[in-house]
Order: structure tokens, then C-alpha cells, then sequence
């Protein structure tokens, strides 16, 4: 299921890296490279589908109504 629930863990992860709250080496121990790609993936995917319904929303200017 592509909902967007790895796209909030990354976001989680980023901030508390931004925030020092981890480290690097911390944060990516559990993961693989195998997961990170899956991960990198499961996000365009998700990005691409968010893009996409913006798009058609527009050009269907239902905005303007």
C-alpha cells in the first residue's frame, strides 16, 4: 500500500537528524541498502502520485468554481 506512511518516516528521521537528536550512524544502523532503495522508491512513487493529482485538479480548474 502506497499511503504515504514511509514518506512520514523519513520526515521523523530528517528532522530529528536536522534537530541533532541523532546521529547519522544511529539512524541508519538498522537499515540496509536493500531498505533505503525500497524506501527512496516508495517515496517517488508517493511524490509522483501527489504531483499527479495536483496537475489533474488544475487542469480541471474546479478552483474556479
Amino acid at each position: 500500500m502506497n499511503n504515504g506512511a514511509k514518506l512520514h518516516d523519513v520526515k521523523i528521521q530528517r528532522n530529528q537528524l536536522a534537530h541533532g537528536e541523532i546521529s547519522f550512524s544511529k539512524c541508519g544502523r538498522n537499515y540496509t541498502i536493500e531498505d533505503l532503495i525500497k524506501t527512496k522508491d516508495h517515496t517517488i512513487k508517493y511524490l509522483r502520485k501527489i504531483l499527479k493529482n495536483i496537475n489533474a485538479y488544475l487542469e480541471s480548474k474546479k478552483f474556479k468554481s
